[in-house]
């Protein structure tokens, strides 16, 4: 009937202007990662977005240091024996950060996170040479988060908070 089909047209209008407005907001948090960038969206972005790396890279240290406040949980490839101080600036690296919790599997805290909101990878152990060769293996996998421009602070302070709850 024509007023079915009215009703179906107005309901794909409204989530195509819900989309939009996600859309924007997006942009919106994109253009202002940096405070010092003024003018229109467009220039903001313009700005901003040279810096969305170096944003990354201090939402993952931020990470790094609330997981390492927790017992019982190691951030792999940061904690453990080194000759010398070992940081998460000590290498060139992306803002990516794997971590295991001791007494659980990687399976058992990715699905935790997952449950409290929190997108995170568990890495198969078959899948990563190299995560086997640093013993991830043996503690029964890590969870790995990468970080985006779309990050904040509170979402890392979730996910510390999720993991807290499980040591």
């Amino acid at each position: 009937s024509g007023r079915a089909r009215v009703n179906d047209v107005l309901a794909r209008h409204n989530q195509a202007l819900k989309a939009l407005r996600v859309a924007l907001a997006a942009v919106d948090h994109l253009a202002n990662l940096d405070d010092a960038a003024s003018g229109t969206r467009c220039r903001r972005l313009e700005e901003s977005l040279p810096k969305a790396e170096s944003y990354m890279h201090v939402l993952a240290q931020h990470l790094v240091h609330g997981l390492q406040s927790l017992r019982g949980v190691h951030v792999v490839g940061l904690d453990g024996e080194f000759d010398e101080p070992f940081s998460y600036d000590s290498v060139e690296r992306i803002p990516r950060v794997s971590f295991m919790v001791a007494g659980l599997d990687a399976a058992t805290v990715g699905r935790r996170l997952v449950a409290n909101n929190v997108i995170a990878q568990v890495v198969p152990l078959e899948d990563s040479a190299l995560l086997d060769q640093m013993g991830v293996a043996e503690q029964g996998g890590a969870v790995c988060v990468a970080m985006s421009p779309h990050n904040t602070a509170y979402d890392v302070d979730h996910l510390v908070r999720v993991v807290a709850g499980l040591v």
